[in-house]
């Protein structure tokens, strides 16, 4: 009886066995089905991580907005110069795209960490220098070309003429033309191969200086009083067969009387100076430019018959007059 029902016993064993391994079984398949989903599930999410990312990395360098980003994420970035946050990740959608918004949320200060690692760039000494002048200008005489007193220095920095001159507001622009409005006559071919330059001072007064200089106890105030005054007596002298009120007119377009009460106070002395000295002092005035290799060319002459003496007088170009002394 007792080997019968141990006999029994033992051949239901294999049956209760085989029950547990068919269920363990079935466990095992059940679980490597949901592996095999969850490992699907990993992979396709890997892939549309890594596909986003080659994506980015295609357009990332275009700065393409509409460039895939990975939400919910926290990813690593490089600092940015436009923000000083402690942290470098990103969240909430910011992704594999550049912080655009970032950008315009306020620029680095002194103060902040982003300032000292991306200092602003500076500009170089060099670079802040000012460029000499290539053409024109008192800047670009070489030196020893002052065209004020012909010093080793440049005309700016003269230190015999240091007020600012203006042109003279006289007849020039008729010298030197065959025209009947030419006051004086041309200077022909004639240079002066030798003369020494008689500096006068830039006050305003230097044709009276220049032409003084030459006439034995003359002072330039005194003779422009007594050129103003011939001026006024003498309105319908004829000066290269012109009346000198016309002159007068053409160059100021005032009245003798006007001009004469200006000019024996104050004013520029030009062409109708000259004219008006030659006249009333007898003596021929002939004025220069300066020349080639150290010439000087005659540009105009005031001639009256009779002179007396001939007083040379070199002008520079419309801003100052000197005594010439040939020789």
């Amino acid at each position: 009886m007792g080997g019968q029902q141990s006999s029994q016993s033992k051949s239901r064993t294999p049956g209760l066995a085989g029950t547990c391994v068919e269920s363990r079984k079935k466990k095992e398949t059940a679980k490597s089905k949901v592996g095999g989903l969850t490992s699907v599930t990993s992979l396709h999410a890997s892939s549309s991580v890594q596909a986003n990312s080659v994506q980015h990395r295609a357009f990332d360098g275009k700065r393409n907005v509409l460039a895939p980003s990975v939400s919910k994420s926290k990813i690593r970035r490089p600092p940015s110069p436009f923000t000083d946050d402690e942290s470098s990740e990103s969240d909430e959608g910011e992704g594999f795209l550049p912080h655009l918004h970032n950008a315009s949320r306020r620029l680095p200060t002194k103060n902040s960490r982003s300032f000292a690692q991306h200092p602003p760039p500076r500009l170089s000494s060099k670079s802040l220098q000012p460029r000499a002048a290539s053409i024109g200008g008192a800047n670009s005489f070489p030196k020893g070309t002052c065209d004020k007193c012909d010093g080793a220095h440049p005309t700016d920095s003269c230190p015999i003429y240091k007020k600012k001159r203006e042109d003279h507001p006289d007849a020039w622009r008729n010298f030197g033309r065959k025209t009947p409005l030419e006051m004086g006559k041309g200077g022909g071919n004639f240079k002066l191969r030798s003369a020494r330059v008689i500096s006068q001072p830039g006050d305003g007064n230097c044709l009276f200086h220049s032409m003084a200089h030459s006439l034995p106890g003359a002072r330039a105030s005194s003779l422009r009083r007594e050129i103003a005054e011939f001026i006024k007596e003498n309105p319908d002298l004829e000066i290269a067969d012109t009346p000198l009120r016309d002159w007068i007119k053409w160059d100021s377009g005032c009245s003798v009387a006007q001009y004469a009460s200006r000019m024996a106070v104050t004013g520029w002395g030009g062409g109708i100076e000259m004219a008006a000295c030659s006249y009333l002092k007898k003596v021929n005035v002939h004025v220069y430019e300066k020349g080639m290799l150290g010439s000087y060319k005659r540009i105009s002459c005031f001639d009256v018959p009779s002179a007396r003496q001939t007083i040379h007088v070199l002008y520079r170009g419309g801003v100052h007059y000197d005594t010439l002394i040939p020789g």
